[in-house]
C-alpha cells in the first residue's frame, strides 16, 4: 500500500507540484488528481481487508455457542477496555460479573450466533450482484424461520450488567449495528439492510420484495408478500407469552384482528400500482366487507378514491 504522503512528496521534488505559488497550476491539480486515485485505491484496499478479517471471525464465531461468546468478550474487551486504555484488571472484574449475569446464559449465546449471522449475511449482501441478490433475499427468510422455530427461547430472560432482567426478544429487537462486534472490526452497514432480522418492513420492503416490484414480476411480489404475513403470524404466534389456559397469545389475536388485514390491503394497493388493477380493486372492495369494523377503513375508502380517481397508466 502506497503512502499518500510519500506520492506529493515526490511530485514536488520532481517538479510535479508547484512549491513556491500558493496557486494550483494545471500541472499540480493532475498531479493532486493522481495522487487522490491512489489514495480511493488505498481506502477500498484496506476496506477490504477490514471487510474480509470481519467475515471470517462471523462466518466462524456464528458455528458454535461458545465461539459466538468467545468473540464477544474478545470485542468487549477491545472496544470497552483496550481501546479505553483501561488496565486489564478492570477488564477482569468486568468479566466476573459479566459471567454472574449472561456469559453463563445459553440462551443468551443462541442470541449471539443469530446476530452474527446476520453480519454474515449483511457482508454477503454488500458483495451481491443482480444475480446473487436472490439467494440473500432467499438466506435471510430462512434465517426468521429458524428465529421462528425456537420461539419459545425468546421469552427467556437474562440480567443484564446493571441488574435489570430483560427477555431475549427486546435483545432480538435491537441492531446488530450497535453490538460490540460491530465496534471492535469497524463493519460497514450495507445501504438499506436491516438491524434486526426481525424487523420485518425493512427486510421485504428493502432486500426481499425489491427484485420483484415490475409489473412482470407480480405474481412472484404477490408470494414473497403472503410469506411475509406467514412469518409475521408465526413469529407473533411463536413469541407471545402463551395463555395459561392455552389458545392463542395475545400478540398472535392482535397480529389476525389488525396487523393481517392492513399487511392484505397494502399488497392489493402496490399490485395495484404495478398495473394489476382490475384484480387488485376487485380484492380491496371485498375487503370492506371481511374486515368490517377494522380501525383503518376509512383510510382504505380514502386509498382506494384516490386510486381510482388516478388516469390509467
Amino acid at each position: 500500500m502506497v503512502k499518500l504522503q510519500s506520492i506529493v512528496l515526490s511530485l514536488i521534488i520532481s517538479g510535479g507540484l508547484s512549491a513556491q505559488s500558493s496557486q494550483l497550476t494545471e500541472g499540480d491539480r493532475q498531479a493532486l488528481k493522481e495522487a487522490l486515485a491512489v489514495l480511493q485505491q488505498n481506502i477500498e484496499e484496506r476496506a477490504q481487508k477490514q471487510a474480509g478479517s470481519a467475515y471470517k471471525a462471523f462466518k466462524e464465531a456464528a458455528e458454535s455457542e461458545s465461539k459466538a461468546l468467545e468473540l464477544y468478550l474478545k470485542c468487549s474487551e477491545k472496544v470497552h477496555f483496550l481501546d479505553e486504555k483501561r488496565d486489564g484488571q478492570s477488564f477482569r472484574e468486568w468479566k466476573r460479573k459479566f459471567d454472574e449475569h449472561m456469559g453463563s446464559s445459553k440462551p443468551f449465546q443462541r442470541l449471539l450466533q443469530h446476530q452474527l449471522n446476520w453480519l454474515v449475511l449483511n457482508l454477503d449482501a454488500g458483495r451481491a450482484t443482480e444475480e446473487t441478490h436472490s439467494l440473500i433475499a432467499k438466506r435471510a427468510m430462512d434465517s426468521i424461520d429458524r428465529i421462528i422455530s425456537e420461539g419459545d427461547l425468546w421469552q427467556e430472560r437474562v440480567k443484564k450488567m446493571d441488574g435489570k432482567q430483560v427477555t431475549l426478544l427486546n435483545l432480538l429487537k435491537e441492531s446488530v449495528f450497535d453490538s460490540v462486534y460491530v465496534k471492535a472490526y469497524e463493519v460497514k452497514r450495507t445501504e438499506n439492510w436491516p438491524g434486526s432480522p426481525i424487523v420485518f418492513n425493512e427486510l421485504y420492503d428493502s432486500v426481499v420484495l425489491k427484485q420483484y416490484e415490475s409489473p412482470e414480476h407480480i405474481d412472484n411480489f404477490r408470494e414473497a408478500w403472503l410469506k411475509r404475513i406467514e412469518q409475521e403470524g408465526l413469529f407473533a404466534e411463536a413469541t407471545g407469552r402463551k395463555p395459561s389456559g392455552g389458545g392463542k397469545t395475545a400478540a398472535l389475536e392482535k397480529f389476525i384482528s389488525l396487523r393481517r388485514p392492513q399487511l392484505l390491503w397494502e399488497l392489493e394497493a402496490r399490485v395495484y400500482k404495478m398495473g394489476q388493477q382490475r384484480e387488485a380493486a376487485s380484492n380491496m372492495i371485498g375487503h370492506f366487507d371481511k374486515y368490517e369494523g377494522h380501525p383503518n377503513e376509512a383510510m382504505w375508502h380514502e386509498e382506494l378514491k384516490s386510486l381510482l380517481q388516478k388516469m390509467q397508466p
